[in-house]
Protein backbone atom coordinates (compact mmCIF):
# COMPACT_ATOMS: atom_id res chain seq x y z
CA UNK A 1 0.00 0.00 0.00
CA UNK A 2 1.41 3.39 -0.95
CA UNK A 3 0.88 6.52 1.09
CA UNK A 4 -0.59 9.65 -0.45
CA UNK A 5 1.89 12.49 -0.93
CA UNK A 6 1.77 15.16 1.75
CA UNK A 7 4.06 17.86 0.41
CA UNK A 8 2.26 21.04 -0.74
CA UNK A 9 3.56 20.81 -4.31
CA UNK A 10 2.33 17.25 -4.79
CA UNK A 11 -1.08 18.02 -3.25
CA UNK A 12 -1.77 20.43 -6.10
CA UNK A 13 -2.07 17.41 -8.39
CA UNK A 14 -5.08 16.19 -6.39
CA UNK A 15 -6.86 19.53 -6.18
CA UNK A 16 -9.97 19.86 -8.33
CA UNK A 17 -9.37 22.68 -10.84
CA UNK A 18 -13.10 23.55 -11.10
CA UNK A 19 -14.87 24.95 -8.03
CA UNK A 20 -18.03 23.11 -6.99
CA UNK A 21 -20.38 26.08 -7.26
CA UNK A 22 -24.05 25.21 -7.74
CA UNK A 23 -26.78 27.54 -8.86
CA UNK A 24 -29.63 25.07 -8.20
CA UNK A 25 -29.89 22.83 -5.15
CA UNK A 26 -32.61 20.41 -4.10
CA UNK A 27 -32.92 20.08 -0.31
CA UNK A 28 -35.14 17.50 1.39
CA UNK A 29 -37.57 19.09 3.85
CA UNK A 30 -40.78 18.46 5.78
CA UNK A 31 -41.73 22.15 5.49
CA UNK A 32 -45.28 22.45 4.17
CA UNK A 33 -46.11 18.75 4.51
CA UNK A 34 -49.45 17.61 5.87
CA UNK A 35 -49.29 15.07 8.69
CA UNK A 36 -50.52 12.27 6.39
CA UNK A 37 -47.90 12.82 3.65
CA UNK A 38 -45.47 9.91 3.46
CA UNK A 39 -43.00 11.37 0.96
CA UNK A 40 -40.68 14.25 1.84
CA UNK A 41 -40.84 17.45 -0.14
CA UNK A 42 -37.81 19.12 -1.71
CA UNK A 43 -37.06 22.83 -1.61
CA UNK A 44 -35.71 24.24 -4.87
CA UNK A 45 -32.91 26.69 -4.03
CA UNK A 46 -31.47 29.16 -6.52
CA UNK A 47 -28.27 30.72 -5.15
CA UNK A 48 -29.27 29.51 -1.65
CA UNK A 49 -32.68 31.22 -1.81
CA UNK A 50 -35.86 29.14 -1.78
CA UNK A 51 -37.81 29.72 -4.97
CA UNK A 52 -40.09 26.71 -5.05
CA UNK A 53 -40.86 23.24 -3.82
CA UNK A 54 -41.18 19.78 -5.31
CA UNK A 55 -44.02 17.74 -3.83
CA UNK A 56 -45.05 14.13 -4.34
CA UNK A 57 -48.22 13.62 -6.34
CA UNK A 58 -49.84 10.25 -7.13
CA UNK A 59 -46.94 8.67 -9.06
CA UNK A 60 -44.03 11.10 -8.76
CA UNK A 61 -42.73 14.54 -7.84
CA UNK A 62 -44.17 17.70 -9.38
CA UNK A 63 -42.57 21.14 -9.63
CA UNK A 64 -40.41 23.47 -11.70
CA UNK A 65 -36.70 24.24 -11.98
CA UNK A 66 -35.20 27.60 -13.03
CA UNK A 67 -33.23 27.94 -16.27
CA UNK A 68 -30.36 30.34 -17.02
CA UNK A 69 -32.56 32.13 -19.59
CA UNK A 70 -34.93 33.26 -16.82
CA UNK A 71 -37.82 30.86 -17.36
CA UNK A 72 -39.03 27.90 -15.32
CA UNK A 73 -38.60 24.35 -16.65
CA UNK A 74 -41.45 21.95 -15.88
CA UNK A 75 -40.55 18.28 -15.63
CA UNK A 76 -43.44 15.83 -16.01
CA UNK A 77 -44.43 13.89 -12.89
CA UNK A 78 -41.22 11.91 -12.21
CA UNK A 79 -38.99 10.42 -9.55
CA UNK A 80 -36.65 12.63 -7.54
CA UNK A 81 -33.69 11.11 -9.44
CA UNK A 82 -34.99 12.65 -12.68
CA UNK A 83 -35.19 16.06 -10.98
CA UNK A 84 -31.67 15.67 -9.60
CA UNK A 85 -30.34 14.84 -13.09
CA UNK A 86 -32.15 17.85 -14.57
CA UNK A 87 -30.77 20.07 -11.79
CA UNK A 88 -27.24 18.83 -12.59
CA UNK A 89 -27.77 19.57 -16.29
CA UNK A 90 -29.14 23.04 -15.51
CA UNK A 91 -26.20 23.71 -13.15
CA UNK A 92 -23.84 23.01 -16.07
CA UNK A 93 -25.85 25.42 -18.22
CA UNK A 94 -25.67 28.07 -15.45
CA UNK A 95 -21.88 27.57 -15.32
CA UNK A 96 -21.59 27.97 -19.12
CA UNK A 97 -23.68 31.15 -18.91
CA UNK A 98 -21.34 32.56 -16.25
CA UNK A 99 -23.75 32.12 -13.32
CA UNK A 100 -26.20 34.95 -14.14
CA UNK A 101 -27.30 36.54 -10.87
CA UNK A 102 -30.57 37.96 -12.11
CA UNK A 103 -33.55 35.66 -12.46
CA UNK A 104 -37.28 36.52 -12.28
CA UNK A 105 -37.76 33.77 -9.68
CA UNK A 106 -35.44 35.61 -7.27
CA UNK A 107 -37.87 38.53 -7.22
CA UNK A 108 -40.57 36.20 -5.88
CA UNK A 109 -38.52 34.49 -3.14
CA UNK A 110 -40.68 32.32 -0.89
CA UNK A 111 -40.35 32.36 2.88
Amino acid sequence: MTALPTSPSSLLLFKDPMPKKKAISLVRTRHGCACCERQDRYDVLLYEKRIGQLYFNVTGYVGTLPTPEGSMFTVPESSIAVYQREAATLNREFAEAGFPTTHPALNKVQA
